[in-house]
């Protein structure tokens, strides 16, 4: 059976009345109310549920791995409303079966203020990359195995306020727009002018370059701070271009 009653970790919750037919079709005449973590999302299409299964479920709970939502939950890390659709909840469901992580169903890295919660680890931009916050909820670490180039054309706008700016400083992507980074606070820090067109961003048409080139970049960056400051002192910036390896440590 899929249904499952009760609560149960890294859920969605089907907050409606649906019938699963042997076909594997779920469908509802009002809109389903699905909660991911603390967030709802606004559904108002056919959900399709894992073939040769039957269930009738008045308050279902169905497992779903974020990774396939990325394309439909863009703004899904910012904890706003937004529409779901083309969801395949049986897929998902199916690999969580094969035995998904808690971490792959972590998507919430903002607390209800809007700020970064303390010492987790989480997935950000277009291309999940990974970053870890320390224990005052500031950026401590970008990486990723495989830095991509967006497919968009236009550069997306970006929050403002990143912590601990000081006058002249600039709203500093980890991952840049061009590689399809978070325009929230998840991703951009306060940076000097200098680092943020100069230093970081010659690093950075080097990474671009090789993927043109259709070399694989691999990238590891520490984000140091002094004492309790909100604001980052240092960047160590580790990356490997088709296993050639790169350092250079960045003041700010």
């Amino acid at each position: 059976m899929i249904g499952i009653a009760g609560v149960l970790k890294g859920i969605v919750k089907l907050a409606s009345g649906i019938t699963i037919g042997a076909a594997g079709a779920a469908t509802t005449s009002t809109g389903i109310g699905v909660i991911l973590g603390s967030i709802e999302i606004a559904v108002s299409v056919p959900i399709v549920a894992v073939g040769a299964a039957e269930a009738s479920v008045s308050l279902g709970i169905y497992y779903a791995s974020k990774k396939n939502y990325k394309n439909n939950l863009e703004k899904f890390n910012s904890s706003k409303r937004v529409d779901l659709d083309d969801v395949d909840l049986g897929k998902e469901a199916e690999k969580l079966k094969d035995g998904a992580s808690k971490a792959e169903l972590e998507v919430r890295q903002f607390n209800e203020e809007g700020k970064l919660i303390s010492n987790i680890k989480y997935k950000a931009g277009e291309y999940d990359y990974l970053y870890e916050t320390d224990e005052l909820g500031r950026i401590s670490k970008f990486e990723t195995d495989n830095l991509k180039l967006t497919v968009r054309e236009n550069r997306l706008p970006h929050n403002p306020d990143t912590p601990g700016k000081l006058d002249g400083d600039h709203e500093g992507h980890l991952a840049g727009d061009r590689f399809g980074g978070s325009p929230e606070l998840d991703n951009l820090v306060s940076q000097s002018s200098n680092v943020n067109l100069s230093q970081y961003k010659k690093i950075e048409n080097q990474w671009a370059t090789a993927i043109k080139e259709g070399k694989q970049v691999k990238v590891n960056i520490e984000i140091k701070y002094d004492g309790d400051s909100l604001r980052p002192s240092e960047f160590n910036v580790r990356y490997e271009i088709d296993g050639k390896r790169y350092r250079k440590s960045i003041l700010n």
